[in-house]
């Protein structure tokens, strides 16, 4: 979950859209879902990894870590978490993944 700066949301949107196409090239990608409030100011991203592997090639691609470079110019605060589920607790819901967001330590 990042808070964002409202005068970076057009270019923020741009650099997530970079990204969109290698997340649902990558293989081991189960599913994902993106969210964002102007009213609250947030961008969140839910995504379901087949393996630890298979996130870890999207999160080292070149289109997620210039993001990535950038997160300070387009948040103030952001957390990121991940956990291990079943596959009896798919599909993963919001409110789940807000409770774990809200139990974690911000990222920066």
């Amino acid at each position: 979950m990042l808070v964002l700066r409202p005068e970076t949301a057009e270019e923020f949107r741009a650099t997530v859209g970079a990204m969109i196409p290698v997340l649902t090239q990558n293989p081991g990608l189960v599913g994902f879902s993106t969210g964002t409030s102007m009213k609250c100011g947030t961008a969140r991203t839910l995504a379901v990894w087949r393996d630890q592997t298979a996130m870890m090639n999207f999160v080292a691609s070149d289109e997620h870590v210039a993001g990535m470079q950038r997160t300070q110019e387009f948040s103030t605060t952001g957390t990121v978490t991940s956990w291990e589920v079943t596959r009896a607790e798919l599909p993963l819901s919001w409110d789940t993944a807000i409770a774990k967001a809200t139990a974690a330590t911000p990222s920066y």
